[in-house]
């Protein structure tokens, strides 16, 4: 029947470089290198890609979001050290809720 083949909403192209986002880069500055990376609209945790100890870089995916039929890469402010993750998949965040705390690099 036509229900035979799985098809899935949620296998949208990761974005090859997303545009920084300026208030976290500058609350991340405020912040002397060290801070927490909040959501920036409610939704639903559907990828964890970092966990505690990791190092990433600017603009790296850390959480991926599903609001609204769509995905939502949060991504890190600037290069850091991943000091703890307190989200998992499957949780449903507000706006503005810390989804990853990040140290100094």
């Amino acid at each position: 029947g036509p229900w035979g083949t799985p098809w899935r909403l949620n296998l949208a192209p990761p974005a090859s470089s997303p545009p920084p986002e300026l208030d976290a880069v500058a609350a991340a500055r405020s912040h002397g290198g060290a801070g927490a990376v909040s959501s920036p609209m409610p939704g639903t945790v559907i990828a964890v890609h970092v966990a505690a100890g990791d190092e990433v870089e600017s603009r790296q995916p850390l959480v991926t979001l599903e609001a609204m039929k769509m995905e939502h890469p949060v991504t890190a402010p600037f290069a850091a050290t991943v000091a703890a993750v307190l989200v998992a998949v499957g949780d449903i965040v507000a706006a503005g809720e810390t989804l990853v705390e990040l140290g100094s690099s």
